[in-house]
């Protein structure tokens, strides 16, 4: 669990943060946490236990610093990945040094070109071509949900009563790739650029808003629900739906 504060805009709100590894009968769990000061923002430490191989083992992980890219080409050093080592040198189709993620299926993010494999050997084979800049570590996915929606009527408010979103304005800001829809089994491309196969090209970060049509039923929880599934950048700035009862 994590706590966004924020004393001047009286917004005071938890969240869950799960961490990349938690799968193969495995939980990743905080040990301990610390926040020290940093180069211009302060730095998050932590102690992560996981299963790895078949092994309880730790690691000590740190936050990534904010993604504020300034053109695309800041790509190539977007860092969503849990447990996550950097290679930099000649292009390369092999990344070694990775024994201690061996067996887990990682992400990875080749010269801005996202991808995945299975550590093997603590070393994975990147599709595409060789790459100079290669980030790789464990992913969980990531979602924005929405409370459930309301808004006054002739007659009182919505709530309780069963109503639809029948579209959704998402307004995003330097996106790549995401997922909307009222829940995980209706999830829809959202149209934001996708990763191109051609990777002598990086896409261009998406900034701006998508009107999303619904194709939800008739609840009396509606919700809007926007999914990162990709180690890829993706930040909502404001969600506007339109709803009828």
């Amino acid at each position: 669990m994590a706590l966004t504060y924020l004393r001047e805009e009286q917004v005071i709100a938890w969240s869950r943060h799960p961490l990349g590894g938690s799968f193969n009968g495995g939980q990743a769990v905080v040990e301990s946490i610390a926040s020290i000061p940093g180069d211009g923002q302060d730095e998050l430490w932590m102690t992560v236990k996981r299963t790895i191989n078949g092994q309880t083992v730790r690691h000590v992980e740190s936050l990534e610093y904010e993604f504020w890219p300034e053109t695309n080409a800041d790509l190539i050093e977007a860092v969503f990945m849990d447990a996550a080592t950097t290679y930099r040198g000649a292009p390369a189709t092999t990344i070694s040094g990775l024994d201690y993620l061996e067996g887990q299926p990682v992400k990875y993010l080749a010269d801005g070109s996202q991808g995945g494999a299975t550590v093997t050997g603590g070393s994975i084979t990147i599709f595409g071509g060789p790459a100079s800049v290669v980030h790789v570590g464990l992913y969980a996915q990531a979602e924005y949900e929405t409370m459930n929606l309301e808004f006054a009527t002739n007659n009182g408010t919505s709530v309780g009563r069963v109503k639809r979103v029948t579209e959704a304005v998402v307004r995003f800001w330097a996106t790549l790739g995401a997922l909307a829809g009222p829940t995980e089994g209706d999830l829809e491309d959202v149209g934001v650029q996708d990763y191109p196969i051609n990777f002598d090209k990086l896409p261009g970060m998406f900034t701006g808003e998508k009107v999303i049509p619904f194709p939800a039923n008739w609840d009396r929880q509606a919700r809007v629900l926007v999914v990162q599934d990709k180690p890829l950048p993706m930040t909502v700035v404001g969600i506007a739906p339109t709803l009828t009862q």
